[in-house]
């Protein structure tokens, strides 16, 4: 194989290193992406509840039989969804308040520092 043969082969595979590597930056930076992340790590965190909280609410109002096929599917894609809707209300009633609040502190306390070096230097 020559040289010349190889950077061909090299050029069309798939890679992570280089210039192959930026439409995977650019697909990922995109900010449609934002809400979506904004949410997962707290859809992750509520999934446990909704899912237990659903299959108690089912075994005792719907059915004691065990999931079908088409069940279980049908009940993974309700568990996605209302752990993503309780995700976005407590990311906006509480995890949105708490980064507002915490930027607001985070300003104070560098007008604060600011005002004291200026006082000392004086």
């Amino acid at each position: 194989q020559t040289v010349a043969a190889a950077k061909t082969k090299k050029a069309t595979e798939p890679s992570f290193d280089g210039l192959n590597e930026i439409w995977l930056t650019r697909f990922f930076a995109n900010p449609r992406w934002y809400p979506l992340a904004r949410i997962s790590y707290g859809t992750y965190l509520v999934h446990p509840f909704v899912l237990f909280g659903l299959i108690h609410f089912y075994r005792v109002w719907v059915s004691t039989a065990d999931f079908g096929g088409t069940e279980l599917i049908l009940f993974y894609l309700v568990v996605m969804g209302l752990s993503s809707l309780v995700a976005a209300a407590l990311f906006e009633l509480v995890e949105l308040p708490m980064l507002h609040w915490g930027a607001r502190l985070s300003r104070a306390s560098k007008q604060r520092m600011r005002q004291r070096s200026h006082s000392e230097a004086s």
